[in-house]
């Protein structure tokens, strides 16, 4: 599918505000988000996405619970050959893949429209009104770009499926490096973070609440360590994937509700502006409102989304920094009210820290966590609060203990050949290597050119034009079978029909083949790039990214030699 036309790029999701152009943030400030590293949002195929995660391998599965998430997120490769984020939705989370819940016009009415709601019993999900594309929000989340942003690059609503794909963080979730570093099973092997680069998450992610405030993006679903990501600097990012909903009923939040705020928990009949009866905002009794939609006698509660319900998420990932705990909001207060703040504090953290920029940072926590909405600072006061308290400049990358890799450069001279290989493009590669035939290997000792006529060349000859034919007809599966018939009738093995087979078995999502194909295309002709190219795509397939790039090196290399002898 190609990129989103106009016709969408207007269109405004139910958790947008009307837009306020003098709103809008400077950014020539250096917050810009490089195009040439993030590509341009654009509405995904499902083939291009399967393509990229292997047909959705489990081995490239990034989510912390594995298969077991409600939603899975794979790693990928698209064809641009960026890494990317793939959130795939479950089934039961969105079951009308082309659409997400609007609340029906007459809970607007009823609730006003200073807040965002849904209403839904305490049991099952509700089938509300559902009138708003998918592609449409996710495609104002997309025009949102900030370097404190995981920012989000394309969708995919394609028969019963819906996801997003948003840039690849390699450095996993603050949740990881807060509560696994002392795994008893000993998976996790990283130190605790550094008081200064628990300080730095705190400022990153003001800063990034900051640019979607002057967004008019003031409603992020459910914030918390799971949603803060590490880039290959070591710099905390908030997931753009906050910026949806997780499912058709609108639910914002799916941690433990101990985590939620005040509001998201009230029922009907505790909030001060809501009874059973007729309400002065609605023309219809909300009791009939809720009774219509699933009478089941249990209580109702006013999931209330509203700007300060960030604020208090806020608060709560303050509390997993300043203890390494996942704690109870409820817990933490009453620590800090009985000034056992000691006992709240990371006992890794000994030493690290001066004991006002601790204290500072408790306050803001417990302004953070006020029950009252109104009682919660705004963001700016985050911005504010959380800057005195930046007290070194190292690398985050540094503080982090990660080792800094090189960035990724392709050679400057690379073929046709070399240059669909590097962009994962496995439709071009085909195309080349049927132009180009079996020219590689004239002049080599290629057994089908000259044995004496027997039989067996002739049974030889048949299988070898089989194969190419269903090579050439992108029947790849009969492909792999002709080729595999010839390589057992051949003495002396051919490295093309070993690449064709390799490609073939790319198609059909098996790259561990592949590679070992193409492995043996080098052993054919040792400094052949073709070989080398498919290996390339054969390791990025399969996640090894540094391999990958040193074959195409390779490859580069042993093409400038060639043609270095044809000029001489």
């Amino acid at each position: 599918m190609g990129c989103l036309q106009s016709k969408t790029a207007n269109v405004q999701s139910p958790d947008q505000e009307p837009s306020q152009p003098d709103s809008k943030p400077d950014l020539a400030n250096g917050d810009q988000v490089d195009p040439d590293q993030v590509p341009a949002f654009k509405e995904f195929g499902l083939a291009e996405l399967r393509a990229a995660t292997n047909g959705f391998s489990s081995e490239l599965i990034v989510s912390e619970s594995g298969e077991k998430a409600p939603n899975v997120v794979y790693r990928g490769k698209i064809r641009s050959n960026h890494l990317v984020a793939i959130k795939r939705f479950s089934k039961q989370s969105w079951p009308d893949a082309r659409q997400f819940t609007k609340v029906d016009v007459h809970f607007s009415k009823a609730f006003g429209s200073d807040l965002h709601s849904c209403m839904y019993p305490c049991s099952a999900g509700i089938s509300y009104n559902r009138d708003f594309q998918l592609v449409a929000e996710a495609a104002g989340v997309g025009k949102v770009r900030h370097k404190r942003l995981v920012n989000l690059i394309g969708c995919c609503a394609e028969g019963d499926e819906r996801l997003l794909v948003a840039e690849f963080m390699p450095n996993d979730t603050l949740s990881k490096h807060l509560f696994h570093c002392t795994d008893i099973l000993h998976l996790w092997d990283k130190q605790p973070l550094q008081w200064e680069m628990r300080v730095r998450v705190a400022y990153h992610i003001a800063q990034a609440l900051d640019h979607l405030t002057a967004e008019n993006r003031k409603i992020y679903h459910d914030l918390n360590a799971y949603r803060i990501l590490f880039d290959e600097e070591g710099d905390p990012r908030l997931s753009s994937f906050g910026l949806m909903k997780n499912s058709r009923d609108g639910k914002s939040y799916s941690t433990n509700l101990a985590y939620t705020p005040p509001e998201f928990l009230r029922t009907v009949t505790d909030s001060p502006k809501l009874s059973f009866g007729w309400h002065a905002k609605s023309s219809l009794p909300l009791k009939s409102l809720v009774t219509h939609l699933e009478p089941c006698g249990m209580p109702w509660f006013i999931c209330r989304v509203i700007p300060e319900s960030v604020i208090y998420s806020y608060g709560t990932v303050l509390l997993d920094l300043l203890s390494g705990k996942h704690i109870p909001p409820s817990h933490a207060l009453d620590l800090i009210r009985g000034k056992n703040v000691l006992l709240l504090m990371d006992s890794s953290l000994e030493g690290q820290y001066a004991n006002e920029d601790a204290t500072a940072l408790v306050e803001l926590a417990s302004k953070c966590l006020q029950y009252e909405a109104k009682d919660r600072p705004e963001v700016k006061f985050l911005l504010t609060a959380v800057t005195p308290l930046q007290k070194q400049e190292a690398a985050s990358h540094v503080l982090m203990g990660l080792t800094k890799t090189t960035p990724v450069t392709l050679p400057t001279m690379l073929s046709p050949l070399g240059k669909a290989c590097a962009r994962m493009d496995l439709t071009a590669v085909h195309d080349i290597l049927l132009k180009t035939g079996y020219k590689d290997e004239e002049g080599a000792e290629n057994e089908l050119s000259f044995q004496e006529w027997t039989q067996q060349v002739q049974d030889m000859l048949n299988t070898k034009k089989f194969g190419d034919i269903a090579f050439r007809d992108k029947d790849f599966k009969g492909a792999i079978d002709y080729y595999s018939k010839l390589v057992s009738m051949m003495s002396v093995p051919s490295g093309t029909v070993f690449v064709r087979r390799a490609l073939s078995y790319l198609m059909i999502g098996q790259p561990e083949l592949a590679l070992r194909d193409a492995m043996q295309a080098q052993v054919c002709l040792p400094e052949w790039p073709t070989a080398f190219y498919v290996q390339a795509v054969a390791l990025s397939k399969l996640g090894m990214e540094t391999d990958a790039q040193d074959m195409l090196n390779d490859g580069a290399s042993f093409e400038a030699k060639k043609l270095n002898s044809w000029r001489n």
